[in-house]
């Protein structure tokens, strides 16, 4: 499986930009940029594993809108408490304390256990926020 020395395809450029100027405007725009990274995905040969907190598992639920799809989606984790976060994906207690829940270094840490988990592969990253993906 890669580990994200590709070069990205046109597919990961729309998931790292987001879509309308890096905000999704529908549920049905991320189902479909769902598809589209899920068929990159195959493409290459790679699976797919979420780590997700506020979203409360949306993203993994638009990964598998569409029948196929445990071709590339390895596995999800909604870890909304502390508690989740630090026993199903080694979040520390110092950073959760240091930088909050919502926070960049908390989510690194969940994509780093996420991964350690799973078989995913490192193609991209994307943060999604209230307010739209951003990169």
């Amino acid at each position: 499986m890669g580990r994200g020395n590709e070069t990205p395809s046109p597919v990961m450029a729309r998931v790292e930009g987001g879509l309308d100027g890096g905000r999704l405007t529908s549920e049905r725009a991320l189902v479909q940029l769902a598809f589209d990274c899920g068929q990159h995905l195959l493409a290459v040969g790679a699976m797919i594993v979420t780590a997700e907190s506020c979203t409360g598992g949306m993203i993994a639920r638009a990964l598998t809108e569409r029948a196929g799809s445990s071709a590339w989606f390895d596995r999800g984790f909604v870890t909304y408490s502390n508690a989740a976060k630090q026993a199903q994906l080694g979040v520390s207690a110092s950073v959760l304390d240091a930088h909050g829940a919502v926070s960049e270094a908390v989510a690194a840490q969940m994509a780093c256990g996420a991964l350690a988990s799973g078989h995913g592969a490192v193609l991209g990253g994307v943060q999604l926020h209230g307010d739209g993906v951003q990169r």
